[in-house]
């Protein structure tokens, strides 16, 4: 799914890694579980969407926000009523 997400994005044209496609998320949630998350939305057991997600404290307030580093619907799904559900 990330090999999908990536040919998907604006930064397709960079070559993926495919070591660091493999760590990078469950590095980054391990590291601090605070501050991020990463979510697969499931169908019968096959992943069908995914999204991380990180919090930061504003730096000249003291509220918290959440920031989506990534959101991703499987191609196969955006056009039906699972992929409604999946971005819900």
């Amino acid at each position: 799914m990330a090999l999908a997400a990536h040919g998907g994005s604006r930064h397709h044209g960079y070559p993926p890694g495919a070591e660091r496609r493999r760590r990078f998320p469950i590095e980054r949630f391990l590291a601090d579980r605070t501050h991020c998350g990463f979510l697969i939305a499931r169908c019968r057991d096959t992943p069908v969407g995914m999204l991380a997600c990180s919090t930061e404290r504003l730096y000249y307030t003291d509220v918290t926000v959440v920031s989506c580093l990534s959101f991703y619907v499987m191609d196969e799904c955006r056009r039906t009523l699972l992929g409604g559900r999946v971005a819900v």
